[in-house]
């Protein structure tokens, strides 16, 4: 009898990216910030765990903003009452589409002018997004206490 012949495996793109996007995620725990106060849609990476800024490395950098991924987002608005009563109006969305980087900015703008709009105009202090290129689940009081490290409520 005649052995098989060694099945060729086929190459998925976006099963590798994917695949490749959680195995250094997993590493550096990195989120991708936006202010959107200024409009200016720069962002920076993050360490979530330890809430500080980090560079990615290039591979990261280049699967990650290149690439199509199934984002979670995390979207707040800091806000300060007169009393000085600091709060956030926030809310976490899971699209089921992969997006690249830039598509991922228009998607989101609608959904957080929505929120925006919802906040009350007299107690905003800053408009941000928590971009994760994996699915986590994002913690409301370690948001607030970053966005707080960070001077969100300046």
């Amino acid at each position: 009898m005649a052995s098989k012949k060694p099945r060729k495996k086929k190459y998925r793109p976006d099963k590798y990216d994917a695949l490749l996007t959680k195995h250094l995620i997993r590493d550096s725990d990195a989120v991708l910030v936006f202010n959107m106060t200024d409009k200016t849609n720069a962002y920076q990476w993050i360490n979530l765990a330890k809430g500080t800024v980090i560079t990615p490395s290039p591979d990261l950098h280049e699967v990650v903003i290149h690439r199509p991924q199934r984002w979670s987002i995390y979207q707040a608005v800091a806000c300060e009452t007169q009393a000085g009563e600091r709060y956030l109006k926030s809310h976490e969305l899971h699209p089921r589409v992969s997006y690249l980087y830039r598509t991922l900015v228009e998607f989101s703008y609608e959904q957080i002018v929505e929120l925006v709009n919802g906040s009350n105009e007299g107690h905003r202090r800053g408009v941000y997004q928590f971009a994760s290129p994996v699915h986590r689940e994002f913690d409301e009081k370690h948001i607030f206490n970053l966005i707080e490290s960070m001077g969100g409520y300046g």
